[in-house]
């Protein structure tokens, strides 16, 4: 194992831990350490394939929110996003030139991965991640481009998402199922985007599924005033209004699979579809990503209670309280507790709250930790790399891991001999 020793003092307040050519030991923002996937193909799905594992960076913890005097602006899901430290917006939006990284915003100016120089500029990370520019390298996937309405297409971020024609915009994780058009009057149809709204054309995502009136019906916009399906009892009745008359309201037959009253969902059986309640505790789930209210998650088809500890994690990863941090994997992922020595790092401004601890990743588990640091045996406190009792931080040129180091000799200094 080689170790770097990082140009700082022993014996009083630390000098400066840069080396003497600026590169921290590790390479500089414009060289190739975020590669992203070389993989071909131009299609959202085939974007989703086999990640690259070999050029891949351990994130850091995530950056504290900052000041802001933007509007709110909502996900999908119905919680904040967009700010620093909050969930990415549909199609990888951060607002104020942030960088979407691994899901979660990345304020301006701020490093986008651990103890590294490549720095979030204008929704860019350090020569990766923009638009034109090669994809990060960032994990799990490697295929990471950070600004936002842009996907990894042949290992440089293309375009996605605000035409017709374009492919949709993938979700942080991949997911093809929510992948999205953020355009006005597009919806995602087969991994592209087409228009929606209009009488024929497919239904918008939300609410207002149909422009002027229109009714959502098999899928597809009916025109105001316009028949919903066949005539007759076995049709839809007509559409008024954004309703077809003769279904889709609570205790009515589905308009096909769907129903437009809100807080309805369509409970299929052998004679068909009826309307029922959805979104409640105990309740089926809504259809959509709204599927439950406000403190609930949808678990097996049911709206079931969330965000309390050890209780499932709501929609985005979101906990009750700051004390509570979501972990876990897809589907059994649990709020815990977080924030003292050896508990997972909290979200937020106050990641620690134990003295002399700081949000690291933990080499035994792989994951951020809340550990000791600053003194000899333990890890280097970070940004910058420091040590609070006069030890030496060394950084090994592996791992990029640094280690707080006693010298050996009396009076030793960091500059001098171990």
């Amino acid at each position: 194992m080689v170790l770097l020793l990082a140009a700082m003092g022993c014996k009083s307040s630390p000098r400066n831990t840069t080396p003497a050519d600026g590169s921290g030991g590790m390479p500089d923002a414009g060289s190739a350490v975020d590669l992203g996937s070389d993989t071909d193909g131009e299609s959202v799905a085939d974007m989703a394939g086999a990640a690259q594992e070999d050029t891949t960076i351990d994130m850091a913890a995530d950056p504290p929110p900052v000041a802001s005097d933007a509007p709110p602006v909502t996900s999908d899901a119905g919680t904040s996003c967009g700010h620093g430290g909050e969930l990415c917006c549909p199609g990888g939006m951060c607002l104020a030139g942030g960088c979407c990284v691994t899901g979660r915003c990345v304020p301006a100016a701020m490093a986008c991965t651990s103890g590294m120089t490549n720095i979030c500029t204008d929704g860019s990370c350090g020569g990766c991640g923009g638009l034109g520019q090669r994809c990060c390298g960032f994990a799990p996937l490697g295929q990471a481009c950070t600004t936002s309405n842009t996907f990894c297409s042949g290992g440089v971020c293309a375009i996605c998402g605000t035409e017709v024609g374009q492919p949709c915009c993938p979700s942080p994780n991949f997911d093809l199922r929510t992948a999205v058009c953020t355009g006005a009057g597009l919806v995602c149809n087969a991994g592209s985007c087409q228009k929606c709204g209009g009488p024929g054309q497919p239904c918008c995502a939300g609410a207002n599924a149909c422009a002027d009136g229109g009714c959502c019906y098999l899928g597809a916009c009916v025109g105001g005033g316009q028949i919903c399906g066949s005539t007759g009892s076995a049709g839809g009745g007509t559409c008024t209004s954004g309703r077809c008359s003769g279904c889709g309201a609570r205790g009515q037959n589905c308009c096909g699979t769907v129903c437009d009253q809100p807080a309805t969902v369509c409970a299929t059986n052998a004679s068909g579809g009826t309307c029922v309640a959805c979104g409640g505790v105990g309740e089926r789930c809504c259809a959509g990503t709204n599927a439950c209210g406000a403190g609930t998650i949808c678990i097996g088809n049911v709206c079931a209670l969330c965000g309390s500890e050890m209780s499932p994690c709501c929609v985005g990863g979101q906990c009750a309280t700051p004390a509570l941090v979501c972990q876990g994997s897809d589907g059994d992922a649990r709020c815990v507790k977080c924030g003292q020595t050896g508990q997972p790092c909290c979200d937020g401004t106050n990641r620690c709250t134990d003295s002399g601890t700081q949000c690291l990743n933990d080499p035994n588990f792989e994951k951020l930790r809340c550990l000791k640091c600053g003194t000899a045996g333990y890890p280097c406190c970070s940004r910058p790399a420091t040590c609070s009792d006069g030890s030496c931080c060394l950084q090994d040129s592996n791992t990029f891991r640094s280690t707080c180091v006693a010298p050996r000799d009396a009076g030793a200094t960091c500059s001098g001999p171990l």
